[in-house]
C-alpha cells in the first residue's frame, strides 16, 4: 500500500512522464480500493490518491470514475492551492458523458461478469467475488483464477497430478492424430474415426462455468474446487503456486491457473507476488532482487517463471 501510494505523491507533486498514463490510473484506483471505507495507515493521504485518480481518469476517457473520485475530494480537506482547481474540474467533468469506456472496464476470468472501475469490495468481481490478482509493478490484472483442489486430495499429491505431462486430446475436424504420453514417452496415434465427444473439451473450463452458473451474489468467495481428472489435465506450465507454509503452517497452498498462456507472467516464491515476467526481468537485472519483497533468492528453483516447463 505505501508503495502504491508513493505513485500517486510522485504524480501530484512531481509528475511522470505520459507513457506511463494508463498503469498508473489502474494503480490510483487499486489504492483507492484497498483504502475506501478502511483505516488508512499514517503517511497515506486519500486527497492525494483521489486527485491522481481523478485527473488520470479524465484523461483516460473514465468520465464516470473521474466525477466520482472529484466529487469525493469536495467533501475532504485539500491543499488551498489546490482548491480552485479541484472546483473548476468539477464543473468540466459534468460536460462530459456519465460513463466509462468499455476498454478500461475490467473483466472477472472466472464469470467473465464486467465490472466498474470502482468497486467497495476490496478489488474483487461484483458477481462471484473472485479478486482481481494485479502485478505489483503497475498493478495491471493479471489473467490466472484461482482454484484449489478437492478435500480427499492432498497438496502433495495435486502438486504430483499437475506436474505430470497432460494427455493431448484429438481436435474436432482435425486429421485423426493425437498426441499422448505412455511410459514418460510422447506416442503419436492415428484414431480410427471420429470423436465427437471428445473435441479437446478444458475440463478445467467446464468446471470454472458450472462453478460460476451456482453461485450465489452476496456469499463467501470460494476458489473453484477441482477433482484428480481436472488436475491430470492441466498443463504444468500454465499453473502457478504460492506456498507460504515457510512462515507458518497454518497458512494454504494457493494454486492458480493462467487462463492466457501467452501472457508470460512471474511469481515470487519468497513473498507470493505476481508480476509480468519482461517488467520483472528488467527489474532483477537492475536491482538483482524482487522488486516488492528484496529477496535476493532468484534462481531458477526459487522462483517461478513460467516460458516452457513450470516447477510445480
Amino acid at each position: 500500500m505505501f508503495q502504491a501510494a508513493d505513485d500517486a505523491y510522485g504524480y501530484t507533486v512531481a509528475g511522470f512522464h505520459e507513457g506511463s498514463t494508463l498503469h498508473k490510473s489502474f494503480g490510483d484506483r487499486w489504492r483507492y480500493v484497498n483504502t475506501n471505507g478502511a483505516y488508512v495507515p499514517l503517511g497515506i493521504s486519500r486527497v492525494y490518491i483521489l486527485y491522481a485518480l481523478a485527473k488520470q481518469a479524465q484523461s483516460l476517457g473514465a468520465f464516470k470514475l473521474a466525477r466520482m473520485a472529484y466529487d469525493k475530494l469536495q467533501v475532504l480537506r485539500v491543499p488551498p492551492t489546490w482548491q480552485h482547481q479541484i472546483d473548476l474540474a468539477c464543473l468540466a467533468i459534468r460536460s462530459k458523458a456519465y460513463s466509462d469506456q468499455d476498454d478500461l472496464l475490467p473483466v472477472c476470468n472466472w464469470c467473465m461478469t464486467t465490472n466498474p472501475l470502482l468497486r467497495s469490495n476490496l478489488d474483487a468481481c461484483i458477481n462471484c467475488g473472485h479478486p482481481f490478482l494485479r502485478t505489483f509493478l503497475g498493478f495491471d490484472i493479471l489473467p490466472l483464477v484461482e482454484f484449489q483442489p478437492e478435500a480427499d486430495i492432498s497438496i502433495q499429491e495435486a502438486q504430483k497430478l499437475i506436474s505430470q505431462e497432460p494427455n493431448r486430446k484429438p481436435q474436432q475436424g482435425g486429421d485423426g492424430w493425437h498426441e499422448s504420453t505412455r511410459g514418460g514417452a510422447e506416442v503419436m496415434s492415428l484414431s480410427e474415426g471420429p470423436m465427437p465427444d471428445d473435441g479437446g473439451t478444458d475440463l478445467f473450463v467446464q468446471k470454472m462455468l458450472d462453478a460460476a452458473s451456482y453461485f450465489v451474489p452476496g456469499e463467501p468467495y470460494q476458489p473453484v474446487k477441482i477433482d484428480r481428472e481436472t488436475l491430470a489435465e492441466l498443463r504444468p506450465e500454465e499453473v502457478y503456486t504460492a506456498d507460504f507454509r515457510r512462515f507458518s503452517p497454518l497458512l494454504p497452498v494457493r494454486f492458480f491457473r493462467s487462463m492466457i498462456p501467452e501472457v508470460a507472467i512471474a511469481v515470487c516464491s519468497a513473498c507470493g507476488n505476481f508480476f509480468h515476467q519482461e517488467t520483472w526481468e528488467l527489474e532483477f537485472l537492475q536491482n538483482r532482487c524482487c522488486p516488492y519483497c528484496g529477496s535476493k533468492e532468484i534462481d531458477g528453483g526459487k522462483s517461478e517463471k513460467k516460458s516452457s516447463r513450470s516447477r510445480v
